[in-house]
């Protein structure tokens, strides 16, 4: 009953990534054509991030209508607004068409905290860990298949296909939870409080410097990383010639060498190099290999764009275990799902930013979003080797409070 379970959930959230890496290599170019070619770049930005801006706020409600109201039929009512997200895709041959069917498939989406959620209620302390893996697994897939078959359902069947396609396996994947997933929740938590806005969490943890100095090195990580993906299919076709199926297929490089990456190279790494050098070395081969990008020449692109490619994954692949190595190491255990939220939270921020800035910066020249990379990574580079110094003292403030702590403990029983 169990393994039914988790294959369902595993579904669910493969296709929340597969619907976001189906249209990667297709729709900045879409939406360049729909607002009328070259000047428009900046357009592309603001409709890509409505997706992250929308699964920013849901996030956190659907979480909490979940506590509330029960798992499975949060689920399903996602399932079935994503399937009304990317039907609207299918015909959406305006902007505003095209920003509501991403805002609601990025709403939708939010329900990866409900499916979270779900693991969490049906697996034990033994299995949880391992429960968790699949969703990175589901995440690996989905950005492994989902630009590939995209950019090859757009060069042969058309845009309209892309949403077609994600639209059906979603209707289907609602269909099959109604009659096979069962609720994982008996108490339903009616009062449970809902916080849209983190804000005021936000503050208290910058109150500490080394938490700070964490949420900002991962903030301009993720928009660094976005000043590639969002120009990149862009770059592909304009400079390079190469249709959306060929675009898709070098996006399906880069989940292959990420799921590589991480399965069997970040462990190795980490034992070798330990989360500091993890942090510089990371943000070194990122804003290198970025900064590459554009300069490939044209006679060698299938060998050096590869190669490019998989060491771009390779400094992605060290940099997220080491950040979140970081948080877990120095936050209490009854803290930690708290920190976790609020550093997932950060991060959609930097999804939002840095779509906007990628497609804006692509508009005044192909070679600057790269560029602007490479120095968002050396201020994290230099940030990175500050990181020793500020954990020590926080530890030792932190041990200086633990201290006082036990001190008055002692004077209360005394």
């Amino acid at each position: 009953m169990k393994d039914r379970k988790f294959l369902l959930l595993f579904i669910t959230i493969f296709l929340d990534l597969f619907g976001f890496g189906i249209v990667i290599p297709v729709l900045p170019s879409y939406i360049k054509n729909l607002a009328g070619g070259d000047g428009k770049d900046w357009v592309v930005g603001i409709i890509i991030a409505c997706f992250s801006v929308a699964q920013f706020f849901s996030t956190p409600l659907l979480g909490g209508l979940s506590d509330r109201l029960g798992r499975r039929p949060i689920l399903l009512w996602t399932l079935l607004g994503n399937c009304i997200g990317y039907f609207t895709l299918a015909i959406a041959n305006t902007l505003p068409l095209l920003m509501l069917s991403r805002t609601i498939s990025g709403f939708c989406s939010g329900n990866l905290s409900v499916a979270q959620a779900y693991i969490t209620d049906i697996s034990t302390k033994e299995n949880r860990t391992k429960a968790m893996g699949m969703i990175g697994a589901a995440f690996g897939m989905g950005f492994i298949l989902g630009p590939p078959i995209g950019g090859y359902l757009n060069s042969h069947f058309g845009f309209w296909s892309l949403g077609a396609f994600s639209g059906s396996l979603c209707a289907l994947n609602a269909i099959i939870m109604y009659f096979l997933l069962p609720e994982s929740i008996t108490i339903f938590n009616k009062d449970k409080k809902i916080n849209l806005l983190p804000f005021k969490e936000f503050v208290k943890v910058f109150e500490t410097p080394f938490f700070g100095r964490i949420f900002i090195i991962s903030f301009i990580f993720v928009t660094g990383f976005f000043l590639f993906q969002i120009p990149s299919p862009l770059l592909w076709k304009e400079h390079f010639h190469l249709d959306e199926e060929h675009i898709g297929y070098l996006f399906g490089i880069v989940g292959i060498s990420t799921s590589v990456v991480q399965a069997g190279l970040v462990g190795p790494i980490k034992k070798l190099l330990g989360e500091k050098n993890m942090l510089i070395f990371g943000n070194i081969i990122q804003g290198v290999t970025i900064c590459a990008v554009p300069f490939i020449p044209i006679e060698a692109f299938w060998v050096l764009m590869p190669t490019c490619l998989f060491f771009q994954s390779l400094g992605n692949g060290m940099l997220n275990p080491a950040l979140m190595s970081y948080l877990s190491q120095n936050t209490e255990p009854q803290h930690q799902g708290r920190m976790f939220g609020l550093y997932q939270s950060f991060g959609s921020l930097a999804r939002i930013v840095g779509p906007v800035l990628g497609a804006t910066l692509y508009g005044l020249h192909y070679i600057v979003p790269y560029a602007t990379a490479l120095v968002l990574f050396v201020l994290n580079t230099l940030l990175s080797l500050g990181i020793g110094s500020i954990l020590s003292k926080y530890l030792l403030k932190k041990n200086q409070l633990d201290s006082e702590e036990i001190i008055q403990t002692e004077n209360v029983y005394s």
